[in-house]
């Protein structure tokens, strides 16, 4: 999900008032986020991290963060906006006590910050660790022409259906190895009057977005990874064969009798929040959910999720057996300054080391390539980490990287519309009409800023 928070003349008292509280953060991140008297007396110098992590994220982080201080005589300081994020990141200037890293979890807006020269370039051997390190993927993201600006600080997978595993034992199923298999199951468990699905896509402030996740998980099954990356790119329309089958795809999941809990209506209405909780409750709503591993936090009893438990996770599978598509998201860091403190913070971030240490906090999956299963506090991460691990394919959320126009606007509208009764032939051409008209906005302000440019040195005049 990418919601864009862009400041516009009618917000300069939003603006403001983000910089006062940039001020208030500035005193509490003074008084909460030390790493302690011994690792402040070591610390020296100070780094920022702007982020929009939870009181509780915040904490493990800091503690992965810790070693800087000894080692480096770095004070590690962490900024936690919450959802405020964007606005913070818009007015962070020199004026208003700048943060040093950003840690973006919206993708999209990472971009746009790029995009206007607001993130600064990574030097040669960090983003030549970023390449190594890291799934190949990932690098369009994060790279602008031939530069990198930020890393992968944190993954998280999509692609987890979380299914009630001693109503599966038993109706004698088991988790399905392939798409036909997954129909199969849904008509046995609709033929025994039990609904497949809970979903729900309202959400507060960004209703629909749970919808294009699904959109996105057929793209990734349905259509070529070439294909999807045009998609992403807007070189593929959505009103293109192969996004509109996902889309349809979409359509006969919400209304087919039977396959949601509630049907189209309920799906309508309910917050993805309250669809967890009705997956997790007793008697249970449905059998299968899909969502991040966020959603647990619902459910009645998170801390006992797995083999042996009322409920299990298996992951969305592929067209084939032998295929594991993962639909993925993740936060980005960046630097808003070149400072030499800065820069020794991202490597450490890029690092094994720093992610083995994350890993062991709990509640956190790495992307690094060496951060192995056993680094992990909880056994569920240390489960997603063997998926990571063995995917076959891996996408980012196509919405986080599309323009807010279309991903997290456009897009979102649509699923609303679908689910409300609108055709897939409608919703597709009514997202590309946004698309059109965002392109000519961009053409028209590239063409203004061409004419308002001086001539380059040596040019003709």
């Amino acid at each position: 999900m990418n919601i864009r928070k862009c400041i516009t003349p009618a917000r300069a008292l939003v603006a403001c008032v983000a910089a006062l509280v940039v001020l208030l953060w500035q005193w509490r991140d003074q008084t909460a986020s030390s790493p302690g008297p011994q690792a402040a007396a070591a610390a020296t110098r100070r780094v920022t991290l702007l982020t929009s992590f939870s009181l509780q994220d915040s904490a493990r982080y800091q503690q992965a963060l810790a070693p800087l201080a000894y080692s480096d005589g770095i004070q590690v300081v962490i900024r936690a906006v919450g959802g405020d994020f964007a606005d913070h990141v818009y007015v962070a200037t020199p004026g208003f006590d700048a943060p040093d890293i950003a840690v973006f979890a919206q993708p999209g807006l990472f971009r746009e910050m790029v995009a206007a020269g607001l993130v600064q370039p990574l030097p040669e051997d960090l983003a030549q660790a970023v390449v190594r390190d890291f799934p190949p993927f990932i690098d369009p993201l994060l790279r602008q022409g031939d530069r990198h600006y930020g890393l992968w600080a944190r993954v998280a997978i999509k692609s987890l259906v979380w299914y009630r595993r001693t109503l599966f034992e038993a109706h004698g199923w088991q988790p399905p190895r392939t798409l036909a298999e997954l129909a199969t199951l849904e008509r046995q468990m609709i033929q025994a009057g039990l609904a497949p699905w809970c979903i729900g896509i309202a959400a507060r402030g960004a209703t629909g977005w749970v919808g294009t996740d699904w959109v996105e998980e057929f793209m990734l099954r349905d259509a070529s990874p070439e294909e999807y990356d045009r998609w992403v790119a807007l070189e593929l329309p959505f009103s293109s064969p192969p996004v509109r089958r996902a889309f349809t795809r979409w359509d006969r999941l919400v209304r087919t009798p039977g396959m949601v809990a509630g049907g189209p209506q309920h799906v309508l209405t309910t917050y993805v929040e309250e669809a967890a909780r009705q997956f997790a409750s007793d008697p249970a709503s449905c059998l299968m959910m899909r969502n991040s591993e966020w959603v647990t936090s619902e459910f009645p009893d998170p801390g006992h999720i797995g083999p042996g438990e009322a409920i299990d996770f298996f992951l969305l599978p592929g067209q084939q057996a032998d295929e594991q598509p993962l639909l993925v998201a993740g936060d980005v860091a960046a630097p808003l300054n070149l400072r030499p403190e800065t820069l020794t913070v991202l490597r450490y971030m890029a690092s094994a080391e720093f992610g083995r240490r994350r890993a062991a906090a709990g509640a956190y999956l790495s992307g690094h390539k060496d951060v192995q299963p056993g680094s992990y506090l909880e056994p569920l991460s240390a489960r997603l980490a063997v998926a990571w691990q063995q995917a076959t394919l891996m996408r980012m959320d196509a919405s986080d990287l599309m323009p807010a126009v279309v991903g997290t606007a456009a897009f979102w509208t649509a699923m609303v519309d679908s689910v409300k009764g609108a055709s897939v032939n409608t919703v597709t051409n009514r997202i590309d009409a946004a698309w059109e008209q965002w392109r000519r906005t961009q053409d028209a302000a590239g063409a203004h800023r061409g004419a308002a440019a001086p001539p380059a040195e040596g040019a003709s005049r």
